[in-house]
């Protein structure tokens, strides 16, 4: 089963660039990249990304994030990694997004394991490799990322990578479920109502179903209107 990508780059870019303010200038993130701030660089190519108060320039960005990466930024590594990948701004290569994101989780970034488990589990890039996807989910589902909760959760439900257990496929759905992953909320919906993984629920089934209509996801849109009749 091939697992698709989540496209969020503002949050990614800008969550984990921080100071002691609550805010800081365009001109003072500049004038801190230009004084070699690294994790400056790194903000300054996000908003060169996103456009976010300057003209939007993908040249510019791939620059900053490349210039904070050899640096030892680890999420400007991911960035690069998520440019590659996409082929935002680049050729799209899995290979050179590949050796990005192992820079990054060889730096501890999160996103970056999230990303090469993608590329191990979907086999671009790299060598197919479900176990190798499973181990890097697992440490990125430990952090607390989203998208690595649901991924490892489909994991144990299918029996890839590791031994098949639904029972921890329902932990994780239910830790990216809270998170507000729509999918996950509706996979919640499933097992409660099959009880797969958990004792059947049909009254928490239709709450997560619920939350994941909400979102607009189809599949929960279709069973519970499959339900009404």
């Amino acid at each position: 089963m091939k697992r698709f990508l989540a496209i969020i780059f503002c949050v990614l870019f800008f969550s984990l660039y921080a100071y002691a303010e609550d805010a800081i200038s365009l001109d003072e993130v500049r004038r801190r990249a230009n004084n070699g701030d690294f994790a400056a660089m790194n903000a300054l190519g996000a908003m060169y990304y996103e456009g976010y108060g300057v003209e939007q320039d993908y040249t510019k960005a791939l620059e900053l994030f490349r210039k904070a990466a050899e640096g030892g930024n680890a999420i400007a590594m991911s960035n690069l990694g998520r440019m590659y990948y996409l082929g935002i701004g680049v050729k799209q290569d899995f290979k050179k997004a590949a050796d990005f994101f192992q820079k990054a989780v060889k730096n501890g970034n999160t996103e970056g394991k999230y990303m090469l488990g993608l590329l191990y589990d979907n086999g671009e890039g790299v060598k197919q490799n479900k176990k190798r996807a499973f181990e890097l989910y697992q440490e990125a589902a430990e952090d607390a990322y989203m998208r690595a909760q649901s991924n490892l959760a489909t994991m144990y439900y299918t029996g890839e990578g590791t031994k098949e257990d639904k029972e921890k496929a329902f932990f994780w759905y239910k830790k990216a479920a809270e998170q507000g992953d729509a999918q996950s909320q509706y996979n919640l919906g499933i097992m409660y109502a099959n009880g797969y993984g958990v004792n059947q629920d049909e009254a928490l089934s239709l709450e997560w179903l619920q939350k994941s209509a909400e979102q607009k996801y189809e599949p929960a849109l279709s069973e519970l209107e499959k339900r009404r009749k």
